[in-house]
């Protein structure tokens, strides 16, 4: 089974599924690519993380991003 990818549309919190192309928040396991300004404040984990160049993650202390790959 070949994990969804998931890119980002707008700056906001992951959480918000506005930000996510196809209006939705990636389960688990998902490929994600960060195009915007994303503050992860939930604990996830993806399978890739590419932060491209016009993008920035930022990680809310105490939660943690897992990246399988």
């Amino acid at each position: 089974v070949n994990p969804s990818n998931y890119n980002t549309v707008a700056n906001g919190s992951w959480n918000n599924p506005a930000i996510w192309a196809g209006n939705a928040v990636p389960p688990a396991g998902a490929n994600i690519f960060i195009l915007h300004n994303v503050n992860a404040n939930i604990n996830t984990t993806c399978n890739t993380l590419r932060v491209i160049s016009t993008g920035i993650l930022t990680v809310s202390t105490g939660i943690n991003v897992t990246v399988l790959q």
